[in-house]
């Protein structure tokens, strides 16, 4: 990876960081907010198929595993755990069916 590469990945986690900071702030630090953070990072990396600065980058800065897993293992809660995973592995799943379908109406309005 070049350093302009890294340099443009490193700017959009600064940015994804910086919302989700401004997120937890808004809706309170707790499961749920970090649970619905991590579920829209998912979703939206599924769905948009976005290149390095936004995957990488924005989405992986802005998303908190890391936050996860710290709460988790505070709070001994091997169910959020596991709860975490199935809904942000749905949501990624789900966001992914909505580009293919998105995708597939554009090829059929352009043909």
């Amino acid at each position: 990876m070049s350093l302009k590469a890294a340099l443009y990945v490193g700017c959009g986690a600064a940015l994804g960081s910086m919302v989700r900071h401004a997120t937890i702030l808004a809706l309170g630090p707790s499961f749920v907010t970090i649970t619905l953070i991590n579920i829209c990072g998912c979703f939206a990396i599924g769905a948009m198929k976005p290149g390095p600065f936004w995957t990488i980058g924005f989405l992986g800065g802005f998303s908190s595993y890391s936050t996860y897993l710290v709460m988790t293992y505070q709070a001994h809660n091997a169910v959020y755990l596991v709860l975490e995973v199935i809904f942000c592995m749905g949501a990624w799943f789900l966001g992914d069916v909505v580009h293919q379908h998105v995708r597939r109406a554009h090829t059929k309005a352009e043909a």
